[in-house]
């Protein structure tokens, strides 16, 4: 062949350049996608890929991340892998994919809000004690490092609408906000209409049970709550 007749063509979209560098410098959605692959969104969409094909579409061959840069479900794994980055979720996504497949949720709602939001529900029912607290105090850490504020003065200075957002989300658990002395100072700051809020956030009667059945639980976090000052 000719070297003005050489094409050079890309191994993603097919196209043909004259030029080498052209090629080179050339960027197909594919090829972004695989240049992509990486990125922790692109690396959680992948692995929910390669689950839900294997789980609900039944393939026995593990699917390679060139087979992800192909399906025409690339956006949708990759939207709910941003959606589970952007909100910081705090359940493992390896469990709540599991949970997505189970009850055959469309791909196109994985990174829906409300169907999060169902999941968590279910979740922190059955997250140990010590994973809901250390989370919230981890929470209190962070948001003193941002404000500039003693992490124990969290209750007594974060705004009800704030501490909302961080309920609803399951950022901030019940077995800290109903138990701790500061949880019960911010409560009572709520207005009517913020504590129907908080019921449609919190199953109140199912913690409050909850609370009754676990109280060697509910006794040492109480305790510790007191001894930090919470």
């Amino acid at each position: 062949m000719k070297k003005a007749d050489q094409k050079f063509v890309c191994n993603f979209c097919n196209r043909s350049f004259a030029k080498e560098t052209t090629m080179a410098r050339h960027m197909c959605a594919k090829k972004n996608r695989w240049l992509r692959r990486d990125d922790r969104d692109v690396k959680i969409a992948y692995y929910a890929f390669d689950r839900f094909c294997s789980k609900a579409l039944k393939t026995k061959k593990e699917k390679t991340y060139r087979e992800f840069c192909d399906s025409s479900l690339w956006g949708a794994f990759v939207r709910f892998g941003k959606f589970f980055i952007d909100n910081n979720c705090v359940c493992r996504y390896e469990f709540y994919v599991d949970w997505l497949i189970k009850y055959a949720v469309p791909v196109d709602d994985w990174n829906k809000e409300q169907i999060y939001l169902k999941y968590l529900n279910d979740y922190v029912k059955v997250e140990t004690p010590d994973q809901a607290v250390t989370r919230t105090i981890k929470l209190m850490e962070t948001w003193a490092v941002e404000t500039g504020n003693d992490w124990r003065k969290f209750f007594d200075l974060l705004s009800v609408p704030m501490a909302l957002q961080m309920v609803k989300w399951h950022k901030l658990s019940p077995w800290v906000l109903f138990l701790s002395d500061g949880g019960k100072r911010l409560l009572e700051r709520f207005s009517p209409e913020q504590q129907q809020l908080l019921s449609s956030y919190v199953d109140i009667p199912y913690w409050l049970k909850k609370f009754q059945i676990e109280k060697n639980d509910v006794d040492y976090f109480m305790k510790l709550f007191e001894k930090y000052a919470l």
